[in-house]
């Protein structure tokens, strides 16, 4: 229990202190444990089993500490073992939330929020022949492509702007410059790692940043 303790507290902390580095959830597991195994579960661990070797009759054999504890592999690989595996199993299987990753909502949630959009006020600047259901995000400088089912348009809008309107409902930002509709990536196919294609056949760069978020996404609509 005072491992665990232990563990949690530095994996949190952890998270918080790479947040902006964007490091993965595995990655940010094994920060906390290692941070958790040397430093505090060392400390902890050890005067443990101190006190109660004092408390223990004199007769009751004991093993000897090693010099450096909780530093060695056999003691310091189990938990980190054991901490990945197990939050790597809330967080895929259990659909947890862990350390600031949220996990994948269940698919007919995901399909039903998706679904709900309000309708943003940008696309009263699309021309007529051009409103269809919304499929991408461009942004070009001052400017914003917007694709939809009835083709293309250029509007005078900020990137960001557009993005605050949409919210996260609707679909995800996976470049600095690109925003895909949830719609749009319900038979939506990666070409490489750095690009995704639209069913309307339109291909749209994925920078590293959101390559897990556009990852679980697609894992969500493909089912």
């Amino acid at each position: 229990l005072l491992d665990w303790t232990v563990l949690d507290w530095c994996t949190r902390d952890c998270s918080r202190l790479l947040r902006p580095f964007k490091w993965p959830l595995w990655a940010v597991l094994v920060a906390g444990a290692l941070l958790g195994s040397t430093l505090f579960v060392r400390l902890g661990n050890y005067q443990l089993i101190v006190l109660t070797y004092e408390l223990l009759p004199p007769e009751v054999p004991r093993a000897p500490l090693p010099a450096i504890y909780a530093l060695q592999p056999e003691q310091l690989i189990p938990p980190i073992v054991i901490w990945l595996l197990a939050n790597y199993g809330f967080y895929r299987l259990g659909g947890l939330d862990r350390y600031g990753f949220a996990a994948a909502p269940p698919q007919s949630a995901a399909r039903s929020a998706a679904a709900v959009v309000d309708t943003p006020s940008f696309t009263s600047k699309l021309r007529t022949d051009r409103r269809g259901e919304l499929l991408a995000l461009n942004a070009q400088g001052h400017y914003l492509r917007v694709v939809t089912t009835a083709g293309e348009d250029l509007i005078l809008h900020r990137f960001g702007d557009a993005l605050q309107e949409l919210g996260t409902a609707g679909g995800l930002q996976v470049h600095r410059s690109w925003w895909v509709s949830a719609a749009a990536l319900s038979n939506a196919r990666r070409r490489t790692r750095k690009s995704v294609v639209l069913a309307n056949g339109l291909e749209v760069p994925v920078s590293r940043t959101y390559r897990a978020d556009l990852s679980r996404t697609l894992a969500v609509h493909s089912g």
